[in-house]
């Protein structure tokens, strides 16, 4: 399993409060789970579910995996939403208006709308 199949999981652990109703939500077995959260908690050196054949329970360190599994799962999907929705997609924007978005860098810069138009160069700045 991938990254966000695993805080998924994880999260529908804890949502149902059993491997074996979360296992049947997600199609797969109680015992591919319950392996895949073992290797999930040998990778962050730490126990996040205390379980025993009757109970389980979050430990401190599953509490803060899972609240922030819960907001990166929440986060995608609304992205997810989003770009299904159209909003802010380059086919929504009026005729000749640019996508502004943010670089890494923190500056603003622009992408122009693809309309399968060839744009002008830009002028040559010592021609003017």
């Amino acid at each position: 399993m991938d990254k966000l199949s695993v805080m998924h999981a994880f999260r529908r652990i804890v949502d149902r409060g059993s491997f074996g109703r979360a296992a049947e939500d997600l199609g797969v077995s109680p015992a591919l789970l319950s392996r895949e959260i073992k290797l999930l908690e040998e990778s962050l050196g730490t126990t996040l579910l205390t379980r025993t054949t009757r109970s389980m329970s979050l430990t401190d360190a599953g509490r803060l995996y899972y609240d922030a599994a819960a907001g990166i799962l929440d986060a995608v999907t609304q992205a997810e939403t989003r770009i299904r929705d159209g909003a802010g997609a380059v086919r929504g924007r009026p005729e000749g208006q640019r996508a502004q978005f943010v670089r890494a860098d923190g500056h603003r810069a622009h992408a122009a709308r693809l309309s399968g138009r060839v744009s002008r160069p830009a002028p040559d700045p010592v021609d003017g």
